[in-house]
């Protein structure tokens, strides 16, 4: 019977599960029982299974409502913990996605300061070249 409410999502109300034809031997018990299924968005995560004493009354409605109502609360357990589990491997993904950020500043900051060193090695050199062509005009002028 928890088998057929899984697969169906109905719940399922027995006076006796020992006389229940869709009771599998194991639910066989002597008393009035009921199975609710445990459901959300559409799927149904497993049953919740509560039966009485074999000289136990009949479960009421309001027991009914209180077994669907626990089976709801279960549900959101379930998808509360599913959303908990999603909210951890995100949270793992944007931790390695920041160090990965963080090393790529790193090595553009060190690029830039490497060219920056390399233009003011530039420009010294251009100036030096400069400084030895008007030393060596007049030199050469002087020379000759």
């Amino acid at each position: 019977m928890v088998g057929w409410a899984v697969r169906t999502g109905k719940m399922v109300t027995a006076d006796s599960f020992a006389e229940e034809p869709r009771a599998h031997e194991l639910e066989k018990l002597p008393g009035a029982g009921v199975v609710v299924p445990i459901e959300s968005h559409n799927r149904v995560h497993g049953a919740l299974l509560a039966v009485r004493r074999a000289d136990g009354e009949v479960p009421s409605d309001a027991d009914v409502d209180a077994l669907g109502k626990l089976a709801a609360y279960a549900a959101i357990a379930i998808d509360n913990a599913r959303l908990y589990r999603e909210q951890l491997q995100l949270s793992a993904a944007l931790r390695a996605q920041a160090a990965e950020l963080e090393k790529a500043y790193a090595d553009l900051s060190q690029s830039q300061e490497r060219l920056l060193v390399s233009e003011k090695m530039a420009a010294l050199g251009k100036v030096t070249a400069g400084i030895a062509h008007e030393i060596n005009s007049p030199l050469g002028g002087i020379l000759n």
